[in-house]
């Protein structure tokens, strides 16, 4: 299979590309790029539809057939590959979800869960270490309260041992990141900032952009706000340096112009938050940065989505950029093989061999796939690959922006990923959802699913924010687990093993994904 790389303007490249994917992976292939030191300015790549071939280090899904999980973040911890993931599960269609810890061993096999209420909890957004235990930030909504920032402290046990609000009486805060300060001592979290005025239809929603800065307590200290255009959005941050003596930090996100389209936003700040230089960066008909990463002290890595018109489909855009005055040292462009898929920017890490590694998530747009399978040939032979599988792509880039290889990973109907990290071992950790047909992956992967233990899910019943209202919902879904523990165990009133209905047999269920692949081999840059 042929993967084409475009070089704007001048001559295209045509390199071997090889797709591999059997339970969503796609192996690596390296490229005689290696061995190029010339840093092209812009590139474009389209990436061919995934096909079967190797198998990961492990993966793990958790969940139940009758509700509903994902997960949102996760942390190494130890240095044998133990996982320790924070995710949301619904009992019940439309309801408030509830926060779940799960840590599973290096083999991929559940130890424990953990469910720890937080009232009117509505989304998490981020987990990372704090000393022997981690933080978590979510967002929030309290009946008769402005929505706003959730912090809690835990224990390594996912204990809670405390927690902190962040809010506002004039503006609706959601919270988008977190990252650790430049100091090492706490926490900046970029929020949005929501305020209507007026009523009916002359309500007017204004969005603003702000960051909270936070001691290592949680307490806040500080605050900025920034306003750029319309919808101004900081959507993430990262410290960031310019020699030893300059710690700062950066920030991506996007706000509206007057013609109300959307223009990527990048910013580098001082450790106090004030300006030091920011840059708006137009593309097509949208552009939106929404990640960033360091890269040494002298360059950062920032990525996020482009679209170049309404009749195209989005796209996922990288590019290096020094952190003195922003200018960018080179740019990618990535798209999908068929036009009917939108490629958005997931997640990325750098490794400590320089080595780039972007995470996009690929999903496919309904109206567009409805034509394309109407104008597609008729074919006897059934894709290895549904054409509207939801997929993620990894792929591998040299410190000057050259594709060296490329992963896909999917699992039963479709998946979420949320974010992607390293392992001590030097694989890559990928943490979100997947939908799946009970009736058609409970056996296979019943190995997976299910906890060598058959005790019931620990339930943390300590709080810092309680009402009658969420114990009563405590109650209930303590009475839930344990019927669905007998359930499981077939341990009915009759002593035999309940039969699931038709209709729990056909639903399409989303539960909780931890998957670890093979990293690239260590990189040697041929040009140092």
């Amino acid at each position: 299979m042929l993967n084409h790389f475009f070089k704007h303007r001048k001559f295209t490249h045509n390199a071997s590309f090889l797709a591999l994917a059997v339970l969503g992976i796609c192996g690596g292939a390296s490229f005689a790029y290696a061995q190029d030191c010339d840093m092209p300015y812009e590139m474009v790549t389209r990436l061919h539809h995934p096909e079967p071939g190797s198998f990961t280090v492990w993966d793990a899904v958790y969940g139940e057939d009758r509700r509903d999980e994902k997960f949102i973040s996760a942390i190494n911890r130890g240095e044998e590959g133990e996982v320790l993931a924070v995710g949301e599960v619904v009992s019940l269609r439309g309801a408030r979800p509830s926060m779940v810890f799960v840590y599973f061993d290096r083999r991929g096999r559940k130890v424990w869960d953990r469910f720890v209420p937080v009232n009117g909890l509505r989304e998490i957004v981020k987990m990372l270490p704090n000393g022997d235990g981690h933080v978590v930030v979510a967002n929030r909504q309290v009946p008769g309260k402005r929505p706003s920032v959730w912090v809690g402290f835990f224990d390594q046990d996912a204990k809670l041992k405390s927690a902190k609000i962040v809010a506002d009486n004039n503006f609706d805060l959601y919270a988008n990141d977190i990252t650790p300060s430049v100091a090492g001592r706490g926490y900046a979290i970029p929020v949005r900032s929501v305020k209507s005025i007026g009523a009916g239809e002359g309500k007017k929603t204004y969005e603003t952009a702000a960051i909270y800065f936070l001691n290592d307590k949680g307490e806040e200290v500080a605050s900025r706000a920034f306003i750029l255009g319309g919808d101004t959005n900081i959507s993430s941050m990262g410290v960031s340096y310019i020699g030893a003596e300059q710690p700062g930090y950066f920030a991506t996100g996007s706000f509206s112009n007057d013609y109300n389209k959307r223009i990527g936003w990048i910013l580098r700040l001082n450790s106090d938050g004030s300006l030091v230089w920011q840059k708006e960066l137009s593309r097509g008909l949208l552009a939106n940065l929404t990640h960033v990463r360091a890269y040494g002290k002298r360059y950062i890595v920032a990525m996020g989505d482009v679209q170049g018109g309404k009749e195209e489909v989005r796209g996922t855009w990288v590019m290096m950029m020094d952190v003195a005055d922003g200018d960018i040292l080179w740019q990618r462009y990535y798209y999908g093989e068929r036009s009917y898929y939108n490629y958005s920017a997931g997640d990325m890490y750098v490794s400590d061999d320089g080595l780039i590694h972007v995470m996009i998530m690929a999903r496919p747009d309904g109206d567009r796939l409805n034509d394309y399978r109407e104008e597609k040939e008729a074919s006897s032979i059934p894709p290895t690959i549904p054409d509207d599988m939801t997929f993620a792509q990894v792929l591998t880039l040299s410190p000057r922006g050259i594709t060296l290889s490329g992963d896909v990973y999917f699992y039963g109907r479709g998946v979420n990923v949320n974010q992607m990290f390293k392992s001590p071992g030097g694989h890559r950790v990928l943490v979100g959802d997947v939908f799946i047909d009970p009736a058609e992956y409970k056996d296979e992967h019943e190995t997976i699913h299910e906890s060598d233990s058959a005790t019931e899910p620990l339930i943390e019943t300590e709080r810092f924010d309680s009402t009658a209202e969420h114990h009563k919902g405590l109650t209930l879904l303590q009475k839930k687990l344990k019927e669905q523990a007998a359930e499981k165990h077939g341990e009915d009133a009759q002593g035999q093993e309940p039969k699931e209905s038709a209709e729990s047999k056909s639903m399409i269920t989303q539960n909780g994904w931890v998957m670890i692949g093979d990293g690239p081999d260590t990189y040697e840059d041929p040009c140092d």
